[in-house]
């Protein structure tokens, strides 16, 4: 998203728009921010969707826009998608347009209005800085129905619920990878803790002369952004700069709205590898409720082409659930050491 030509159009006066695509984006993400920024939305043009309404604004065919050139249009839709109205706007030229580009819109804006520090600016957009009202949309986004704080039911409703109002500091050491370190050694002991080998506020302080042939190096504040070293002789260092540089500046705050990460001071660690053996799971995630282990995640091929997410209960019985990643393709044997886990 080009957010400072998005904050550029809100200044000027480009006089009726519409909204190009009636689809869960943008009747959820793309009108708030339109509204917030105080655009007269006339109505939404949809190749699928030629008619009916969405949000109380009319939804017409692509030849209603051919017809009235003098709307500018913000397109909302991704992938595919957006590449064919683009490419329908340009033939038949319709030349005022601005494209969301992703689902990652209102992230980026929320971003780069906080960095912009600008009070009046941050108090224009409450759909994108105002933490409940940002996770209502995307729950709705996501989820497909209202996110209920008030009598919260469901599992997601819940944790939503909890984002808000559990604001217990200690949060803020747990979701730190290294301060969570000290923290889980003095409780069961350093054996159940992957060493370390070093911390560096920037990726230049590392002197790479004196680490080990393999090493992992990740940021201390996010997730995702790991790098494994299997050999230093043929390890990409300047790529590995690009990526963990690029980590350093980013808040894990924004996109879920989790607090604690926006307390958490960014570092670069690196920690020991650790071989994989054959025949042992990648992940397991033991959900608790009430400090109680109440059911397991077994994550396969974690970050990969091959990935599947399953579930058991705490006897290890297989439960029919599923999220955005398959199952695997037959249930797993229960591991050797699942008690002591």
């Amino acid at each position: 998203m080009d957010c400072r030509k998005f904050i550029e159009l809100t200044k000027n006066n480009i006089g009726d728009v519409c909204i190009f695509g009636a689809g869960d984006y943008g009747s959820t993400w793309c009108f708030e921010l339109l509204k917030d920024a105080g655009f007269n939305i006339v109505c939404y043009i949809d190749n699928f969707k030629t008619s009916g309404i969405c949000n109380g604004l009319p939804i017409y065919p692509l030849q209603y826009l051919i017809q009235h050139k003098e709307l500018f249009v913000f397109v909302s839709t991704r992938g595919n998608a957006e590449k064919e109205i683009l490419g329908e706007l340009i033939e038949n030229g319709i030349e005022n347009y601005y494209c969301f580009e992703s689902d990652y819109a209102p992230v980026e804006l929320a971003i780069y209005i906080n960095q912009l520090g600008d009070e009046k600016l941050i108090g224009k957009f409450p759909s994108v800085m105002d933490d409940e009202i940002y996770l209502k949309i995307r729950f709705k986004y996501r989820m497909g129905y209202a996110l209920d704080l008030k009598s919260p039911q469901t599992f997601n409703e819940k944790l939503n619920w909890l984002k808000l109002y559990d604001r217990n500091p200690v949060y803020i050491t747990l979701v730190d990878k290294c301060a969570v370190k000290d923290y889980v050694s003095n409780i069961i002991g350093p054996e159940y803790v992957v060493p370390l080998y070093g911390v560096w506020s920037g990726f230049e302080d590392i002197d790479f002369t004196k680490m080990p042939n393999r090493f992992v190096l990740k940021c201390s504040h996010n997730c995702g952004d790991v790098i494994v070293c299997k050999d230093k002789t043929t390890f990409d260092i300047e790529s590995a700069k690009v990526k963990l540089e690029k980590a350093l500046n980013n808040n894990a705050f924004w996109p879920d709205r989790e607090w604690p990460y926006r307390y958490v001071k960014p570092f670069i660690i690196a920690e020991k590898y650790i071989e994989p053996r054959e025949n042992v799971l990648d992940v397991y995630k033991f959900f608790c409720f009430h400090g109680e282990p109440f059911l397991l995640q077994v994550i396969q091929n974690d970050k990969t082409k091959n990935e599947s997410i399953d579930y058991y209960d705490i006897n290890w019985n297989y439960l029919d659930l599923h999220q955005n990643y398959p199952n695997s393709l037959k249930p797993l044997d229960k591991p050797a050491k699942f008690q002591s886990m």
